[in-house]
């Protein structure tokens, strides 16, 4: 098994300047950070506002023994699913990502195929209320994997 107390501390470590990180004891999650960030203009003062837009990121962070299809499929939907109650489309809100990043010993074929072929997108009338994007990355036994969206996030792994 990877050495996950280390590598959580230097994933709470990388995220911690921008983002709240919480530690989650009683749940399969080993690290759940939050990113918030609102933008906007305002006329004259700030109680006439003529714009304002909220991008918001959730990463989940999970580790194991061995990946399979049947646990990516897990770990894919508990973040979805946790992320969602979180999310608040509606005025305002642009953008949501969730972010899952495993950490695991070895991964099965269909698994590292699944990750590859990751999508994940749902919009709020019609883009109107904004949209969420789903990602997914993993460091398996020294191998970084990643989806089209979480190309970005082998600079953050290959940092553990």
């Amino acid at each position: 098994m990877p050495d996950v107390p280390r590598m959580t501390e230097a994933l709470e470590r990388i995220y911690s300047r921008d983002y709240d990180v919480f530690r989650c004891d009683d749940s399969p999650w080993d690290l759940r950070m939050e990113y918030h960030v609102r933008c906007g203009a305002h006329i004259l003062t700030r109680g006439l506002e003529m714009w304002s837009a909220e991008d918001h990121e959730y990463v989940y962070v999970r580790s194991g023994d061995i990946l399979d299809a049947d646990a990516l499929d897990a770990c894919l939907g508990d973040s979805i699913s946790d992320a969602m109650t979180r999310i608040r489309p509606g005025n305002g809100h642009r953008c949501s990502t969730v972010t899952t990043l495993l950490l695991f010993d070895s991964v099965t074929r269909d698994a590292e195929r699944m990750i590859r072929v990751h999508g994940y997108h749902r919009s709020f009338r019609m883009s109107l209320d904004g949209w969420v994007n789903g990602r997914v990355g993993a460091l398996v036994g020294g191998r970084i994997l990643t989806d089209r969206l979480g190309r970005d996030l082998k600079k953050v792994l290959e940092q553990l």
